[in-house]
């Protein structure tokens, strides 16, 4: 089973949007950076990288930078 990329597309990019409007709706700056992951992830996917590509760019950046704010 292929996904297309602009599935994967729409995808982050409603994960970025859903993670950025939790973050407005609590302020403990925590789900911030799962949206800049979701963003991260979002550019692999416009640059046609495969999904696990993705999620582990999502993951990376996401832990990455949630680490280095606490």
């Amino acid at each position: 089973m292929s996904i297309s990329i602009f599935a994967l597309i729409v995808f982050w990019l409603v994960l970025a949007i859903v993670f950025a409007a939790v973050e407005l709706a609590t302020v403990g700056l925590v789900s911030i950076w799962f949206a800049a992951g979701a963003f991260a992830a979002l550019l692999v996917a416009v640059l046609h990288g495969n999904l696990i590509l993705q999620v582990i760019v999502f993951l990376a950046v996401s832990i990455v930078l949630l680490v280095s704010t606490r």
